[in-house]
């Protein structure tokens, strides 16, 4: 197994003394030592990867099984700040319980991840949009198929749907230090954004909405008198945001 290559992932929050790629290091001394013939392989090329998971004083370390073309997809996409990757994207398009009769929307599209992971599955209508024309124009590059129609311009606070004809709405919040919003700019945005989600959600109809600014949608939520509850909490880029099921009451 001389040419064996791995990759070391790594995660950390709370306070330490050490960052992720140190921990990651550590990760590879140790391998060293019991299998010197391994070799160290790149990101997006690699036998195995490793995943080590730090948070405050438990760590986690465990082996992806997956192979690299799977989360990387072997496409070439252009990735907007904040964006999702691919297999996250489609987890949530899986978690909103995918069917042909989805009008689907992802009112902050973004690169369009998530729109080109919900494309995998039958749907009535599939579309996305984003408030900046550089960002619209990004992701229809990564859409390609009826990009025109699926990514448009427009703002999440007045979406362009009638009252009650949305039934599936999945969505990568703004948060994290990636997005340039203060603690007020986020809350007025999630306030105004769930007051239309309210106008344009279907009665059966559900979001599943991940961000890590969770009071800020606790309270757009209650103020737009909707239902949600938490389903699942991550970890990305030292971040652990978590995925909301917001439903009518």
């Amino acid at each position: 197994m001389s040419n064996f290559t791995y990759f070391v992932n790594a995660s950390r929050s709370g306070k330490h003394t050490y960052s992720r790629f140190e921990a990651a290091d550590a990760v590879i001394d140790g391998i060293l030592t019991g299998h010197p013939s391994w070799q160290v392989g790149t990101i997006e090329e690699h036998d195995v990867e490793f995943r080590l998971d730090i948070a405050e004083e438990e760590a986690l370390f465990s082996l992806r099984l997956t192979s690299p073309t799977f989360r990387f997809r072997g496409e070439e996409r252009l990735f907007a700040q904040a964006s999702l990757r691919p297999t996250v994207a489609h987890a949530l398009v899986w978690l909103s319980n995918p069917m042909a009769t989805d009008r689907f929307v992802d009112p902050f599209c973004g690169s369009g991840t998530l729109l080109t992971e919900r494309l995998a599955y039958p749907a009535q209508s599939i579309l996305g949009g984003d408030l900046s024309e550089d960002i619209v124009e990004l992701a229809r590059q990564n859409v390609t198929l009826d990009a025109q129609e699926i990514v448009q311009t427009w703002d999440a606070r007045r979406l362009p749907f009638e009252a009650g004809t949305v039934n599936k709405i999945v969505s990568n919040l703004p948060f994290g230090k990636q997005i340039e919003h203060s603690e007020a700019e986020i809350s007025d945005l999630y306030g105004e954004f769930m007051r239309e989600l309210n106008r344009v959600m279907a009665l059966d109809g559900v979001a599943l909405l991940l961000t890590d600014q969770i009071q800020a949608l606790v309270t757009a939520v209650e103020t737009a008198q909707l239902h949600m509850e938490s389903i699942l909490e991550l970890s990305l880029k030292g971040l652990h945001p978590q995925v909301f099921r917001v439903t009518k009451q």
